[in-house]
């Protein structure tokens, strides 16, 4: 029965309830924020005493239940989690969501106004040094879980037919695999290739250490078959790195292609190829991709541009709930 109706996760959200409604009573606090996942605060929502926003981050349950919609079986326990989402949504003074493509999805899936989604996306730290410089070992970075969602099975399959143009060029995979069977099914398909010494995979690593492998690399690469957003799209590009990603989600949302990245088909091997080997013989080009890149971020995504919309956001979301309950000079 635990298996179909989520009652560790009620029982979550009804504590989390009630340790906000403590803290709100004892500290000056004048809006709650809840993600997506857990619908941690769909009990507090309930009963709120100051606005809630929920943020769509993408949590798994929303992806199954949409991107299982049309299949012959969804679990249950799938279902139940995406409709006890669904109604924080509903319950909440506003819905924040990362990128328009998921907000378009969420509002088509749930019958919510997209009037009623805030686009907010992640922010992201603009690294101090971009430009790029020529060196005989290439790197391709990918950054992300390890598995067939992300894509990476089309990167084993790329980087042969680059090391047969291009030899001196090293793969770097940062991640946690997916699950243990994406991690048995990676060591078995790909163990010899997983032998040469030209491929690296590195366990989840501290955030403040991703900009090293960032700033080491010439070329990052994202082929995910489903994306929200892509924040480590958006980290690369804070560095100064051409991005190479698929033609899914909020993807299009920050990359023009071959103006500041490349935007290739999902599974479109060829494509993928062509553009890595014209990219690494040209550091020009990659140069002027990064520069490109880095310019789209800090025009619209650095953390000082979200945090300043963010609290924008939250100022009026806060005044309007307080005027709906006739408080009119509340200044938020």
């Amino acid at each position: 029965m635990h298996k179909i109706i989520p009652i560790e996760s009620l029982l979550y959200s009804y504590k989390v309830s009630r340790i906000i409604k403590e803290l709100v009573s004892k500290h000056d606090i004048e809006i709650v924020e809840s993600p997506d996942w857990l619908y941690e605060g769909l009990c507090y929502s309930m009963s709120k005493t100051i606005p809630i926003v929920m943020k769509l981050h993408g949590h798994n349950s929303i992806f199954k239940y949409y991107i299982n919609s049309n299949h012959v079986y969804t679990p249950i326990s799938v279902r139940i989690g995406a409709l006890l989402e669904k109604q924080l949504a509903l319950r909440a003074d506003k819905v924040t969501s990362v990128s328009k493509y998921y907000a378009s999805n969420i509002s088509n899936l749930w019958g919510i106004s997209e009037k009623r989604i805030e686009i907010i996306p992640n922010g992201v730290l603009l690294s101090n040094e971009i430009e790029l410089v020529e060196k005989t070992e290439k790197t391709i970075l990918f950054i992300g879980r390890i598995g067939k969602s992300k894509g990476v099975d089309l990167l084993f399959d790329v980087i042969p037919h680059i090391w047969q143009k291009i030899p001196e060029v090293k793969l770097v995979l940062i991640g946690d695999y997916e699950n243990n069977d994406e991690r048995e099914r990676i060591e078995q398909e790909r163990k010899e290739l997983l032998r040469d010494n030209r491929i690296l995979i590195l366990a989840s690593i501290e955030y403040n250490k991703l900009s090293e492998y960032y700033s080491s690399s010439d070329i990052c690469i994202f082929p995910s078959k489903f994306e929200n957003l892509g924040t480590v799209a958006l980290e690369a590009m804070a560095h100064g790195k051409p991005v190479i990603v698929t033609d899914v989600g909020g993807f299009k949302e920050i990359i023009s292609n071959g103006v500041n990245g490349y935007v290739i088909k999902p599974g479109d091997m060829q494509g993928l190829v062509n553009i890595i080997i014209h990219l690494l013989k040209d550091l020009k080009l990659r140069s002027e991709i990064g520069r490109n890149a880095f310019k789209s971020i800090e025009a619209g995504y650095s953390i000082e541009e979200i945090a300043s919309k963010t609290v924008k956001t939250y100022k009026d979301i806060i005044i309007d709930y307080y005027n709906k309950k006739g408080l009119q000079n509340h200044e938020g």
